[in-house]
């Protein structure tokens, strides 16, 4: 159940680009460490005071999401060659479009049911802004932009 859910059986059945593979994991990592460093920073009333991860996190911001924007575009043309637009949207639906919309939901959904321990200010009009202002959605913007 768990390997149909993450579709590893699939994923693991291709044939792999390591060099991509570790091109995404570090552009992961980074993501990871943007939005720790700034969920720090918004919950606490006095920012750390570290010049290194404040440069650190500028340094990171400037290259980490064009990188990953540039790997999905690199296979592009073969995938669209090989599906064919009606193929190559379809799958695009049910790799991004479908994922994007289910955690936007659970995600806006948690935030609204603990809206006393979370650090946003979550309505129920943000089920809308999900799809029509994604930035307003934290990092929900990325899958948006991807799809589209």
């Amino acid at each position: 159940m768990i390997s149909d859910l993450l579709n590893s059986k699939t994923i693991l059945a291709r044939d792999r680009s390591p060099w991509v593979d570790y091109i995404k994991g570090i552009c992961i990592i980074l993501v990871c460490f943007r939005h720790v460093y700034e969920g720090l920073l918004s919950v606490t009333t006095v920012p750390p005071s570290s010049e290194t991860l404040d440069y650190l996190n500028l340094f990171f911001f400037s290259f980490r999401m064009p990188l990953f924007f540039i790997v999905s575009g690199l296979f592009l043309a073969p995938s669209f060659n090989k599906l064919g637009f009606n193929g190559y949207f379809k799958q695009r639906v049910q790799t991004i479009f479908y994922p994007f919309v289910v955690w936007g939901v659970l995600h806006i959904s948690l935030q609204l049911l603990f809206k006393d321990y979370v650090n946003a200010n979550r309505e129920p009009y943000d089920y809308l802004r999900l799809f029509f202002r994604p930035r307003a959605i934290e990092q929900f913007w990325y899958l948006n932009a991807l799809f589209l």
